[in-house]
């Protein structure tokens, strides 16, 4: 949600301001590197937090206590 909301406001002035070609081809470049940079973050914080789920450990299938 991040990237797109960084996108968007990037490119907002592009659709609503006249603006010459060259300035355009930069805010757009800018806009889609950034949401580029954006997604990659979130991915990696995400990534980093998750450690499994709470309590779970790999068992041996077919058996209910953990001592047996």
């Amino acid at each position: 949600m991040l990237a797109v909301i960084t996108l968007c406001a990037l490119l907002s002035p592009v659709y609503f301001l006249d603006l010459s070609p060259a300035v355009t081809r930069i805010l757009r470049l800018a806009a889609g590197t950034l949401a580029a940079v954006a997604f990659l973050v979130r991915l990696v914080h995400v990534l980093r937090r998750y450690r499994g789920a709470p309590g779970t450990q790999p068992g041996h299938p077919g058996r209910t206590r953990a001592d047996s």
